[in-house]
């Protein structure tokens, strides 16, 4: 029944698509039509905030939409109304942050729609083409006019992944940033720990659906652990990647520990507003990494299934020489590093910055304007 009525709303949509004359309406969606965060969120917020536009947020999550109705009064869409159906069947501009299912029931009509990919990651791990093809791919491939990044560098690979043409990817810089060094008040009141020394554990998941071994070491020891955070009044908060937190549930809870706290995506949906907070970040293969480094603060991998990623997912570069700091092996070797970034974040901070001005064009705040006049510039 529930996907029938989604075909019904699909048609309706496709009739309107095609009577009703189009309209200067900008509308803003994000990952699978529910969530509400990364480069969506953050170029949403600056549209209705900074221009005059009729910009819309879509979303089938109606609590999300209440919330977004209430915050931004007359911007939000939700996906299974009226209003909905003939405000999209009249936009022109399209941004997604994932793939079609972003607007999921809607239809994308290639004749009447620009459809945008902001994209809600940095390009480290192969993605696209590069990591194989499937149906949602070349139908996402199909319908993409433009797509947002940060540099001439992951320029090149979105260019091979998504089959688009150079001149079609803008080098912005990812909205999501704009506001990577400002820390939320609300945030901060909200959870006392922020106040401490925050190291945010945040490793990738894994293809092949295995779990994530958290502090990988053979000499691993909880309590030397919490001891060394109880001294340096620090806490380690451990966020997995959404995939992982579906797999395998909380990351945290084996430790037991009250210097250990979860900082998954139920508590932290937008991990950009948790960045600004963080003195040390350590992680695997996950793209946040490139994204701190524009905060320019120490980081810490733990590639210990390094041959065994590269197999079964890739990089689009040689990871070594792009993950600009230690690579870590055992507790010990952990602490030790820990503790002498705890004093001096400066330490290998030439190291990063190399790393930060290949992958950035820009280090300022302004990727959400620069998207913006791109965005007038072809179509207003």
């Amino acid at each position: 029944m529930y996907s029938f009525l989604l075909g019904i709303i699909k048609l309706i949509n496709i009739f309107l698509e095609n009577i009703l004359p189009k309209k200067d309406i900008i509308i803003i969606s994000c990952q699978r039509n529910k969530e509400y965060y990364g480069n969506s969120s953050a170029l949403f917020e600056y549209y209705v905030t900074h221009t005059d536009n009729l910009v819309y947020f879509i979303t089938k999550n109606k609590s999300l939409y209440n919330k977004i109705k209430q915050e931004h009064s007359g911007h939000a869409l939700f996906s299974y109304s009226i209003k909905s159906l003939f405000i999209f069947a009249q936009a022109k501009v399209i941004f997604i942050s994932h793939g079609l299912a972003d607007v999921s029931p809607y239809y994308i009509s290639k004749k009447y729609k620009t459809v945008i990919n902001l994209w809600h990651s940095p390009l480290l791990k192969k993605i696209g083409k590069a990591h194989g093809t499937s149906p949602e791919l070349i139908q996402l491939i199909s319908k993409l006019d433009y797509f947002v990044t940060s540099s001439a560098y992951e320029a090149n690979f979105i260019e091979t992944s998504f089959h688009i043409k150079k001149e079609n990817i803008w080098i912005t810089g990812t909205p999501r940033n704009d506001q990577i060094a400002r820390k939320s008040k609300s945030l901060e009141s909200k959870y006392s720990f922020l106040k401490k020394k925050v190291i945010l554990y945040a490793p990738t998941f894994r293809d092949d659906n295995s779990a994530v071994r958290y502090f990988p070491f053979d000499d691993f020891n909880i309590k030397e652990l919490n001891s060394f955070l109880d001294l340096h009044d620090a806490v380690i908060l451990i966020r997995g990647h959404f995939n992982e937190f579906k797999i395998h549930g909380e990351s945290d809870s084996i430790f037991n520990s009250k210097y250990i706290i979860s900082a998954n995506q139920d508590k932290f949906p937008d991990i950009q507003k948790l960045l600004a907070f963080v003195d040390v970040l350590i992680t695997d293969y996950s793209g946040v990494y490139i994204d701190f480094l524009l905060l320019n603060k120490p980081i810490i991998f733990f590639p210990y299934d390094l041959s065994d990623y590269i197999k079964t997912r890739g990089f689009y570069y040689d990871y070594l020489q792009n993950s600009p700091g230690p690579k870590i092996y055992s507790q010990k070797d952990f602490l030790n590093q820990l503790s002498s970034y705890l004093h001096d974040d400066k330490i290998d901070s030439s190291q990063r910055e190399i790393i930060r001005n290949k992958f950035f064009k820009y280090t300022d705040s302004n990727a959400s304007q620069r998207v913006a006049e791109n965005v007038k510039k072809i179509l207003f």
